[in-house]
């Protein structure tokens, strides 16, 4: 069954806060099952490696809306813990400038663009991008990214059964 929508969390959970896409695709995971939604039931579905999201994308009929969660550099403007909700493609201009995507097999900006031109892109995606510095192999996921993990999942199950479709994205504050 194609789900009406696809969940994916990206990141590397040997690379601190690079693991934040990680650990929200599967804590929403789990809380699925609390709003009725059996995983097994196809309607969401979540993943957390960017090769299944391929496989997901070319099924035919594709979903109708797309979620991908993931870590990107902190800055000056953007501190660790904070997160932003960016619509593709009308924020590519911020997903290309906040690095979103360094760390993995194939970057963000390539997966989406590939889709794209496949025809293959749902017509609603949304990026969840969580400010993170800590990106070393073996260091721990800081505090305050965990915490916006956590946030990051309250807002979509929000959108998700709040009819996300009317719903403009929400940024942390």
């Amino acid at each position: 069954m194609t789900p009406r929508v696809l969940i994916i969390g990206l990141g590397q959970s040997a690379r601190g806060d690079d693991a934040a896409g990680l650990l929200a695709a599967e804590l929403l995971a789990q809380r699925l099952p609390s709003h009725g939604i059996p995983a097994e039931s196809g309607a969401i579905r979540v993943l957390t490696r960017a090769e299944s999201a391929w496989d997901a994308l070319l099924e035919a009929p594709g979903p109708a809306q797309m979620i991908i969660i993931d870590a990107a550099l902190a800055g000056s403007d953007w501190p660790a813990g904070s997160w932003r909700c960016l619509r593709y493609p009308a924020d590519m201009d911020v997903l290309v400038r906040e690095r979103l995507g360094d760390t993995h097999t194939i970057d963000l900006h390539s997966l989406l663009r590939t889709a794209q031109v496949l025809g293959r892109l749902p017509p609603d995606v949304r990026i969840y991008a969580i400010a993170a510095t800590r990106f070393e192999l073996g260091a721990p996921i800081d505090g305050t990214v965990r915490a916006a993990v956590r946030s990051v999942v309250d807002q979509i199950e929000r959108d998700l059964f709040e009819r996300m479709e009317a719903r403009p994205c929400t940024n942390s504050q």
